[in-house]
């Protein structure tokens, strides 16, 4: 039993001291709240999220990033009822490029950085919906009444024609 826990130890110890892999991603989940709701911010990356804030009036989001890695990529996933419009991402007060893409939901952020340590990183919206938004997706149903008349008229004319053999 000794062997086993000692080897044990040996495998899983020295892990934990290592900082972290440029290609480790860590999930961080951030809820939101504004104007009555409360939004998931989702960010996956090689850093860690120590806190966040967010500015209805200035339609800005701050996160704030540690990172024991000089380079660092992370994903953002932040709901467009919370910050729409066209985004523009600053770091320790620089502009930073980033990649965005969306759809009528989400904004789905991709960004590359360099510095460890402590970092803000900022987001800006256009658009700030103030928590109001419609939470229900449209979907038209005017084809569903018309549709389960066909089908029984249809079933209707098969079980009389197999009946009329």
């Amino acid at each position: 039993m000794k062997p086993l826990l000692v080897l044990l130890l040996l495998v899983f110890l020295p892990a934990s001291g290592q900082p972290l892999s440029d290609q480790t991603g860590l999930v961080n989940t951030l809820d939101v709240e504004s104007g009555g709701r409360s939004f998931e911010v989702r960010v996956v990356g090689n850093f860690d999220v120590s806190g966040h804030e967010f500015d209805a009036g200035s339609k800005r989001l701050l996160v704030l990033v540690d990172s024991s890695l000089e380079r660092n990529i992370g994903e953002i996933i932040l709901p467009r009822d919370l910050l729409g419009g066209d985004l523009t991402f600053y770091l320790n007060g620089e502009e930073l490029e980033a990649k965005v893409s969306a759809n009528e939901q989400i904004s789905f952020v991709t960004l590359n950085f360099e510095g460890s340590g402590s970092n803000e990183l900022e987001i800006y919206g256009t658009v700030y919906s103030g928590g109001n938004a419609s939470e229900s997706v449209t979907f038209d149903y005017w084809w569903v009444i018309p549709g389960v008349v066909a089908a029984a008229a249809a079933a209707l004319a098969v079980r009389k024609w197999t009946a009329q053999k």
